[in-house]
């Protein structure tokens, strides 16, 4: 979820599917930077279809809340839209989800893929923000970046940045 006032992003819950049951449950238990106590500090509020911070839910069906998130199979264009995501005619929910980010227009949350690991590497499939406010970085950087290749993450000291209206 991106907090408008701050423009931070923060992981205020998890979505998981283990073939038989999806659950979500708030990051309230964990102790790492932004989760949903944080957020909630600066103004979020509960999703009403999940008001109770310290439950797991836990049901049969991808939840209505996240369900209406995605095309569904009776969609005119479905076809292209797997074509468009590279997914095969069986993608499930969580499949389609993870591909389109289960973002809405004018919406602060999105669901981002968290990192696995597979052997001594980690693996991910993520978006990265705010490229286009890197004014050093070439016009056709997009071009020189291939699926596959390594990437190396580099901390970056943060600048207050001040926003005019």
């Amino acid at each position: 979820m991106e907090n408008i006032k701050d423009g931070l992003y923060y992981h205020i819950g998890t979505l998981n599917y283990d073939g038989h049951f999806y659950t979500f449950e708030y990051t309230f238990r964990s102790e790492s930077p932004r989760t949903v106590k944080e957020a909630i500090h600066k103004g979020y509020h509960l999703h009403p279809v999940f008001p109770v911070l310290e439950k797991t839910y836990k049901s049969e069906k991808l939840f209505p809340a996240f369900d209406r998130r995605i095309p569904g199979k009776s969609r005119v264009g479905y076809e292209k839209i797997l074509e468009e995501f590279n997914l095969p005619a069986y993608a499930d929910r969580m499949d389609m989800l993870r591909m389109t980010r289960g973002m809405l227009s004018q919406d602060q949350y999105s669901f981002e893929e968290p990192l696995r690991l597979n052997g001594n590497q980690l693996w991910s499939n993520f978006y990265v923000n705010g490229m286009r406010h890197r004014t050093e970085l070439p016009k056709n950087c997009s071009e020189l970046i291939h699926e596959g290749e390594p990437l190396i993450p580099e901390l970056e000291e943060v600048m207050n940045m001040i926003h005019t209206l």
